[in-house]
C-alpha cells in the first residue's frame, strides 16, 4: 500500500471521495502515477471515474466541459485543477490518430487496457492500492518501454505514439522493449498523416528532456527517420540492423561531447541520413520547421545549412580523401577542432566507421600540415597592402588565395616567398589588380 498521503494534494482526494460517495469508483491515473513511482516531481492530476461526464458535473459544482467527446471535464477543486475522465473503451482508429467510437464502460481494467504504455497504465485508489494489470511497476523498475497489449494494434491506432515513445525514453532513460520496437520501425509511415501542430508539440517537449543518456538508441532512430516534415524524408529500412553500431559509436560520441553537442550531433545525423535516403538536401522549408519547432535561432539555422553543404561533398570520398579536404575547410573557415570533431562523429555514422580512430587520424593529418589557423599565415593584411597595393576586399582575396597555396603546399610558409607568390598571381589574374 501507499501512503497517499504524503504525495497526492488534499484537494485531488477530496474529489476522489466525492466521487466514491456518489456511488462511483475513481481513481489516480497516467503521468502522476508514473511520476511517482520514478520518485519524480508530479505537476499534473488526472483521474478516471465509473461515473459518466454528466454525473461527474452533477457531483461538483465548478466544472468545465474540456472534452465531453472523451468523455473529460475538468473539476477545480480547492484551486486545485483535475481532469475528470470517465471510463472508457475506445474503437476503430481510421485516421490514425483518434478514436471513431468511444463507449463508456464501468471497468477500470478497460480503461487501462486501451491506454499506450504500459507505464502510463498504472491506477491508484485512495486507500493506497496500486492497479497495475499491465505490470507498468516492474517495467518501470526494469526501465523498459512496452505498450499495453499488442505493439503492433496500439502503434497503429495513434501515431503520435510513436514520437511519444522517443520523448518517454529519452526523458526517463528507458529501453524500448524490441517487440515495441520492432512494431514502431514496421509501422513508422503513419507519422506521416501527424499535423505538423502535433509533432511540433511533441518535438519541443522532447527537445526540453535531458536525453544524452539515451543518445545511443536515439541515434539509431531519431523519429523514426520518416516526413515529419516537408522535404525530410528518411526511410527506415535497416534500421535495426544498423542500430547495434550506431550504439557503439554513440557511446564514444558521449565520452567525447558535453550533452549540448550531443543534441545537436542527433540532429545532424537526422538531416544527413535525411540527405542520404533522398540524394537531395533537405528543403529550407523543413529546415526552418524543425528550426521554431527547436527554439533554435537564425544562426543555427545558417550553421547546418553549411554544414550539411560540407557533408553532401564529403560523404562520397574516401577516409584519405575527405579528412585532407574537411581540414582544409575548416582552417579557412577558422573553426575549431571541436566543430571537426562534431562532423567526423556524423561522417562516421554514416559511413559506418568507427568514431575514435577517425579524430586520432584528424589529429595526425593536422600536424603535417603547415598551418592550423589562418593567424599561422606568415603574411597579415597589412603587409599585403603595403607590398602589394591592395585594399579592401582584394586584401582578403589575396589572403584566401595564399592560405589555400600554404594549406596545400603549393607555397612555403614564408613573408617573402608568399608575396612573391601573390604578385605573380596578380599579374596573371586580373581579380586581383587593382
Amino acid at each position: 500500500m501507499i501512503d497517499v498521503h504524503s504525495f497526492v494534494p488534499p484537494s485531488i482526494l477530496s474529489i476522489l471521495k466525492r466521487i466514491e460517495d456518489a456511488g462511483y469508483e475513481a481513481v489516480i491515473v497516467g503521468g502522476a502515477i508514473r511520476d511517482y513511482l520514478f520518485g519524480r516531481n508530479i505537476n499534473d492530476w488526472d483521474v478516471a471515474t465509473s461515473a459518466r461526464p454528466e454525473q461527474v458535473q452533477k457531483i461538483f459544482s465548478h466544472t468545465i466541459p474540456t472534452g465531453l467527446r472523451h468523455g473529460t471535464i475538468t473539476v477545480i477543486e480547492a484551486g486545485e485543477i483535475c481532469e475528470v475522465t470517465s471510463y472508457r473503451k475506445e474503437k476503430h482508429y481510421n485516421n490514425g490518430r483518434h478514436p471513431e467510437l468511444v463507449e463508456y464502460t464501468k471497468s477500470l481494467y478497460e480503461d487501462l487496457s486501451r491506454r499506450d504504455y504500459t507505464i502510463n497504465s498504472i491506477a491508484l485508489y485512495r486507500n493506497g492500492r496500486l492497479f497495475d494489470p499491465f505490470d507498468g511497476r516492474i517495467d518501470i523498475q526494469n526501465k523498459i518501454l512496452r505498450t499495453v497489449g499488442n505493439p503492433q494494434q496500439r502503434l497503429a491506432e495513434d501515431a503520435l505514439r510513436h514520437l511519444r515513445a522517443f520523448r518517454l525514453a529519452a526523458d526517463y532513460d528507458l529501453e524500448i522493449e524490441s517487440m515495441t520496437w520492432q512494431a514502431m520501425c514496421q509501422n513508422a509511415h503513419m507519422t506521416s498523416c501527424l499535423s505538423r501542430e502535433r509533432m511540433n508539440q511533441e518535438l519541443l517537449r522532447f527537445a526540453k528532456c535531458d536525453w544524452t543518456a539515451w543518445a545511443p538508441k536515439l541515434g539509431a532512430g531519431l523519429w523514426l527517420r520518416h516526413p515529419l516534415y516537408p522535404g525530410l524524408s528518411i526511410l527506415a529500412d535497416g534500421m535495426i540492423a544498423t542500430r547495434e553500431h550506431d550504439e557503439h559509436n554513440w557511446l564514444q560520441v558521449l565520452q567525447s561531447f558535453t550533452a549540448k553537442e550531443c543534441q545537436e550531433i542527433a540532429i545532424g545525423l537526422w538531416l544527413l541520413r535525411a540527405y542520404s535516403a533522398t540524394k537531395t538536401k533537405p528543403s529550407l522549408e523543413s529546415l526552418q520547421n524543425l528550426q521554431r519547432s527547436l527554439g533554435k535561432s537564425k544562426h543555427w539555422l545558417t550553421s547546418w545549412m553549411e554544414r550539411l553543404e560540407l557533408l553532401k561533398e564529403l560523404l562520397p570520398l574516401s577516409v584519405d580523401l575527405f579528412i585532407p579536404l574537411l581540414a582544409k575547410k575548416l582552417i579557412i573557415k577558422e573553426k575549431s577542432h571541436k566543430d571537426a570533431h562534431m562532423l567526423l562523429a556524423l561522417l562516421a555514422m554514416q559511413k559506418d566507421l568507427p568514431v575514435h580512430p577517425l579524430f586520432k587520424k584528424y589529429q595526425t593529418h593536422l600536424k603535417t600540415l603547415p598551418i592550423e589557423h589562418i593567424r599561422d599565415l606568415a603574411v597579415r593584411g597589412s603587409d599585403i597592402a603595403l607590398h602589394l597595393a591592395l585594399s579592401g576586399p582584394l586584401i582578403g582575396q589575396a589572403l584566401f588565395m595564399a592560405q589555400n597555396a600554404v594549406i596545400e603546399g603549393r607555397v612555403d610558409n614564408k613573408k617573402p616567398i608568399i608575396l612573391d607568390w601573390l604578385k605573380k598571381q596578380m599579374e596573371e589574374n586580373s581579380d586581383l589588380e587593382k
